[in-house]
C-alpha cells in the first residue's frame, strides 16, 4: 500500500514556534505568523517609526488595498491629517479592542471634526471636506465595510506588533 502524501512528506515545522509552516527558502521553514512578524519587525527596524505610527502606516496600506479593490482613489503615503487620524484610531482601538464598526466611524468623525473637517460631497483635502462625515447608518455599504475591515486589520496588526 502506498503511503499517503502526508505520511510520505511530513509537513515541516516552524524553526521559531514549532507550528506547521511554509517554506520560504531552501531549508528555511517559518509559519505564516512568524514570517509576517519578521517582515514587520524588519520594516520597523528599517524605517524606525514608533510602534503606534508603524501600526498606522501598515493600516494605511490595508486601506489602499481595499480602495484598489473597490476602485476608489487613494494616496500611497498618508498625509498628516490621515496619519494623525490613523494614530488616534489605533489608540482608541487599544483602549477598546471590541469597538464596533459604528463606534469606530463615530470616533473617526469626531477626530476629523477636531481637525476642522466637515461634510462635503467629494473628498477635498484643501477644503477639509469629506462625504463620509455622516452618521454610520447613512454611509454607503462600501464605506461601512471599510469600517468593519478597519477593526479586523487593527486586531491583526496588534497581534503582529505588540507594544
Amino acid at each position: 500500500m502506498e503511503p499517503t502524501e502526508q505520511e510520505a512528506w511530513p509537513k515541516p515545522t516552524c524553526n521559531k514556534c514549532g507550528s506547521v509552516c511554509i517554506e520560504i527558502a531552501e531549508c528555511t521553514y517559518v509559519c505564516p505568523e512568524c514570517f509576517a512578524k519578521a517582515q514587520i519587525m524588519q520594516y520597523q527596524n528599517v524605517v524606525g517609526y514608533p510602534p503606534e505610527e508603524l501600526k498606522a502606516r501598515i493600516h494605511h496600506i490595508a486601506w489602499i488595498a481595499y480602495q484598489i479593490a473597490v476602485e476608489q482613489d487613494y494616496n500611497e503615503q498618508p498625509n498628516k491629517d490621515q496619519l494623525d487620524s490613523l494614530i488616534d484610531a489605533q489608540r482608541r482601538f487599544n483602549e477598546n479592542p471590541n469597538i464596533t464598526a459604528e463606534q469606530n466611524h463615530n470616533n473617526w468623525m469626531q477626530f476629523k471634526a477636531s481637525q476642522g473637517w466637515k461634510y462635503g460631497p467629494v473628498k477635498d483635502f484643501d477644503k477639509k471636506e469629506h462625504p463620509d462625515m455622516v452618521p454610520f447608518d447613512q454611509l454607503p455599504v462600501v464605506e461601512k465595510r471599510k469600517d468593519i475591515m478597519d477593526n479586523v486589520v487593527r486586531k491583526l496588526i496588534n497581534q503582529l506588533i505588540r507594544t
